[in-house]
């Protein structure tokens, strides 16, 4: 009982504080999102115009994203960001742009967290602007790119007008992927990076470094080179390859170019080195592959620009305190610690249980430092990683016009050197309360020794129990056997339904996951042979954004529908479905049978469902029609694997998996019917005329005479089950 009672209020408490948030979901013409939360249940699409107020937060449902198909305009300002993140163990996609439009992309102080592409400028799409500022894009999941831009498209026949794409003091910090521009040269768009901080990015890759394996890379071909990127004032730091096999650091990976463009210059910039030809180690141009473009990075910066967002750039080991804390001089009217010592500049490399007492971190601007905290993260002898937080009474931190400075006394030093492990310095914030990224100090040589201890203990541990099993006895198992007595079993069934059908997507797990629940009756007819009869409650779902396709995500059709199925099913069993063994308590069998499917496919206008076949959305009910319209039942034909596991004498525990092929193609409520005449629809639903006319072309896309809604004839629709039984034997 007191796991029941556990388990409710686990899943209550998500529940509640959904309930504090407005889910959105379904086809907008406008949305204007104030300063309150909102939670994005399902892929939904703006037609027209999404304004994001200040201070609101949009958090994104798992594998959903916002397709904006013409203006998008989030205003955050300094005092109030606007935030877009997935919460942990989630991963929402993020923000889709598409469609010719003349409206402008303005997206200012923004925070993107843990998606998989917070920005995809699609095909298709064009804008005559795009201004990115501000913004904050950091521990993105995804491995696909934090910034997705490919080409604008065309208007008819003609070439759309100049794209302006401005990205302008905007953090990349810790994320897994790049930053992609299909063409950095163009002759439609002209791409403009001014002062953005690209710091701590880990690209993961699998030990090969290429012109894509950079956090920043693109096309450049001298075919189409009207206008050519401006990539200046930036600031490149810690931005690296990831060896996946080796878990360390395989290569400096700040930008990455390719194609026939002769050159491009990038003045301005600082790449986190001191001479071009340690500058070159980060960049994939004409000096790795010869048929690359060459980037010319003269007149680069030492150290970066304290206008651009606040950063780390510089990590220094310092001598014991004693010696840099010789003097105290006058500045800005106060007496301040001065460093007369010269430091070693420190990377992920460095063994931090060498030792360290003293650590100057320098950033290009101030930062605040009430909440920082340093914890020392080292591995335990079980191979068991744990963390100790340093409190200022044995750490002292000074921060001056050099930058901070950390004194460990000889005890924290002394654990340093007792302890395999690294230092983290996280929660430093900038002064207009920006993030700054985690500070790791001795990272990589940490990674090294665990994956060494850890080898070391995989031997071990085999070597332990070979000899361990040469010296045991085996004892074989004692089997019990008994036969049932009864034939009936009643069940209660559970999980997930999938809908798959005109609007789905091909990956069959890329589709809405719908529970659903049921009874099931079983009855062994004889041996290897049982009938079941099973009532199933569920709603599918789908819809044309999520099928990864740009025809059917141009064509926009979406839908609802409450399903109730009743399968009857002969199910061939494996093993003697009379005979109760302990020895094959697993009992694997396939059935096949008839299905009677009752459906009312719904559509979502403007907040409201309407019954999508009483409109006749396919023209069913205007003079002349074709085709009669269509019934809200049918037949079908259900396959199931099912995989069966006795508890005991009388508890049963299933996992199965069915197809149910539907004898219609209407589940979707979309089927080989042609377009209808919108003004004729609208005269055939006088008191909807705007809910049937929208529903039957919801993107009021151009079409020919005759074109079939679902492309083409598919014959039937369907869906998956799959979940668990929990059966009882009587």
């Amino acid at each position: 009982m007191k796991n029941i009672v556990l388990f409710f209020l686990w899943i209550g408490f998500p529940l509640a504080a959904l309930a504090q948030q407005d889910t959105l979901r379904g086809n907008f013409s406008g949305l204007h999102l104030v300063e309150k939360t909102y939670y994005i249940a399902e892929v939904i699409t703006v037609t027209d115009s999404l304004i994001v107020d200040a201070g609101a937060n949009i958090i994104f449902g798992n594998g959903v994203s916002v397709v904006c198909l013409g203006k998008l305009q989030m205003k955050g300002n300094a005092d109030k960001r606007i935030v877009t993140k997935s919460d942990a163990g989630v991963s929402g996609q993020g923000f889709v742009i598409i469609n010719n439009a003349d409206s402008e992309v303005s997206i200012r102080y923004t925070r993107f967290e843990n998606l998989l592409l917070p920005l995809n400028f699609e095909y298709g799409w064009s804008r005559p602007s795009v201004v990115l500022e501000q913004n904050e894009f950091i521990k993105n999941a995804g491995s696909t790119a934090v910034l997705q831009v490919l080409n604008p498209g065309l208007t008819g026949d003609a070439i759309a007008g100049k794209t302006v794409f401005v990205v302008k003091k905007n953090l990349f910090a810790e994320n897994l992927a790049p930053v992609y521009f299909e063409d950095l040269v163009s002759d439609r768009m002209q791409v403009i990076l001014e002062a953005n901080v690209f710091a701590n990015n880990r690209i993961t890759e699998y030990g090969k470094y290429t012109f894509s394996s950079n956090f920043l890379f693109g096309r450049m071909d001298k075919t189409a080179s009207q206008y050519k990127a401006i990539i200046s004032a930036n600031s490149f730091v810690g931005n690296v390859l990831w060896d996946n096999n080796a878990d360390t650091v395989l290569h400096a990976a700040n930008i990455g170019m390719y194609g026939s463009l002769d050159s491009l210059l990038v003045p301005g910039n600082y790449w986190g080195a001191l001479s071009e030809r340690e500058i070159r180690k980060g960049i994939y141009d004409y000096t790795v592959n010869y048929t690359s473009p060459k980037l010319v990075v003269n007149n680069f910066l030492t150290e970066p620009s304290d206008t651009v967002p606040s950063h780390v750039y510089k990590i220094e080991k310092l001598p014991p305190r004693e010696t840099h804390r010789a003097s105290y001089r006058m500045r800005d009217g106060k007496w301040k610690q001065v460093v007369d010592s010269i430091g070693s500049v420190i990377n992920d490399n460095y063994a931090l249980w060498e030792g360290l007492q003293a650590l100057q971190v320098t950033p290009n601007r101030p930062l605040l430092i009430d909440k920082q905290q340093v914890r020392l993260v080292y591995l335990k002898d079980s191979l068991k990683i744990s963390d100790t937080v340093f409190i200022r009474a044995r750490m002292e931190t000074t921060y001056d016009k050099e930058g901070l400075i950390f004194d460990f006394d000889y005890r924290t030093d002394s654990i340093f050197r007792a302890k395999r492990g690294y230092l983290a310095i996280t929660d430093l914030r900038g002064t207009d309360g920006g993030y700054i990224p985690e500070i790791r100090v001795g990272y990589a040589a940490f990674l090294r020794f665990y994956q060494t201890e850890k080898l070391a203990y995989e031997l071990r541990s085999k070597k332990r129990d070979s000899l361990e099993g040469q010296n045991k006895i085996i004892q074989p198992p004692v089997v019990r056997t008994f036969s049932f007595k009864k034939r009936y079993e009643l069940g209660f069934m559970g999980a997930y339904a999938l809908y798959y059908g005109t609007l789905s997507n091909k990956k069959l797990f890329s589709n809405d996951f719908n529970s659903f629940a049921g009874i099931q009756f079983r009855y062994s007819l004889k041996n290897h042979i049982s009938l079941s009869l099973s009532l199933m409650k569920m709603t599918l779902t789908g819809s044309d954004m999520r099928s990864g396709d740009t025809v059917k995500m141009a064509r926009g059709f979406s839908f609802t529908t409450p399903v109730t199925n009743i399968s009857l099913q002969v199910e061939y069993d494996f093993f003697d479905n009379r005979v109760y063994s302990s020895r094959n308590k697993i009992r694997p069998s396939i059935g096949f049978g008839v299905d009677y499917i009752k459906f009312a496919p719904k559509g979502e206008y403007l907040g409201e469902l309407y019954d999508l076949q009483s409109l006749g959305t396919g023209g069913q009910h205007l003079p002349g029609a074709e085709n009669a319209p269509y019934a809200l039942s049918s037949l079908g034909a259900p396959i199931t694997l099912q995989l069966r596991y006795l508890l005991n004498k009388k508890m049963i525990y299933s996992l199965f998996a069915s197809y149910h092929l539907a004898f219609t193609d209407y589940l979707d409520d979309v089927g080989p019917d042609p377009y209808p005449d919108p003004v004729a629809l609208a005269a055939a639903n006088p008191a909807l005329a705007d809910p049937a006319v929208f529903f039957a072309n919801p993107t009021k896309k151009l079409v020919s005479k005759n074109q079939l809604r679902s492309g083409v004839a598919s014959g039937a629709d369907s869906f998956f089950t799959f979940g668990f039984t929990l059966a009882y034997h009587f």
